[in-house]
């Protein structure tokens, strides 16, 4: 009952304390000064990785800033109902008497950012795309495919010239479901995006992806690094400036 407890006062915290992750999201490209009128969408494309970069870390000292207000409230809470039990000890008693609900505070804070993880890098790629002046339907998060480039529209009649974009923080146990789901659309231009860095990509989990006919999206340093030359796995400034104004020219104002 006390860790129920415990987990019930940070889900309430973080519901009236934590911004959605849209508006973090929007914060972070607001505190880099990357907004319309701020960049071009040449430039934006040509500093895709770069910026995308910019956006993932910042998004993240973003959620942190409002993260200690929720988890610092949580633990005061906390030792205000263990009060009690916390009269005439030490720090050190203290701090035994709150370990488990200290424990908990920390488990809730993992287990929403990774909740959050996927999700808050689609919105940091749906924010560059927008700066580069390209239009893209974002699916409903119950669909497999987050993005797909120029709309849905265009997608339903031709296929072979639109992009599907799959956006997945981490490549983790499930990304074969997600490559089955992805592959199932039968779409030819299929890209996996993730952020991991240097050395948490095999080539054995390279080349797996890569059977499904799916690119990985990944940082132009982890590419140049790792996989420079492998044919499944793509920067993103590859991306932005070669992938995309490939298919682009086949796009008219009517998607």
């Amino acid at each position: 009952m006390r860790s129920e407890e415990t987990l019930k006062i940070c889900r309430e915290l973080r519901t009236k304390f934590l911004p959605r992750a849209e508006d973090i999201v929007k914060e972070a490209l607001l505190e880099l000064n990357l907004q319309k009128g701020m960049i071009t969408p040449k430039d934006a494309l040509k500093g895709f990785d770069k910026n995308l970069r910019r956006v993932f870390d910042q998004t993240l000292v973003v959620l942190e800033r409002y993260e200690r207000k929720v988890y610092i409230t949580a633990l005061k809470e906390v030792a205000k109902r263990r009060q009690s039990e916390l009269v005439g000890k030490d720090i050190e008693d203290s701090l035994e008497i709150l370990m488990d609900d200290i424990w908990k505070v920390m488990q809730s804070r993992s287990q929403s950012r990774k909740s959050r993880g996927g999700s808050d890098f689609e919105l940091e790629l749906q924010g560059l795309l927008e700066l580069c002046g390209i239009t893209y339907t974002a699916q409903a998060a119950k669909e497999r495919t987050d993005l797909i480039i120029p709309s849905l529209k265009f997608f339903q009649r031709d296929r072979t010239k639109s992009i599907i974009v799959s956006a997945k923080r981490t490549l983790r146990e499930r990304w074969k479901q997600v490559a089955e789901e992805l592959y199932a659309t039968r779409s030819p231009n299929v890209y996996l995006a993730v952020a991991e860095e240097i050395g948490q990509i095999t080539k054995e989990k390279a080349d797996a992806v890569w059977k499904y006919n799916i690119h990985l999206l990944v940082w132009d340093n982890l590419k140049k690094s790792d996989f420079p030359s492998h044919p499944g796995v793509i920067g993103y400034s590859e991306f932005a400036t070669v992938e995309i104004p490939t298919f682009q020219r086949h796009w008219t104002k009517k998607i």
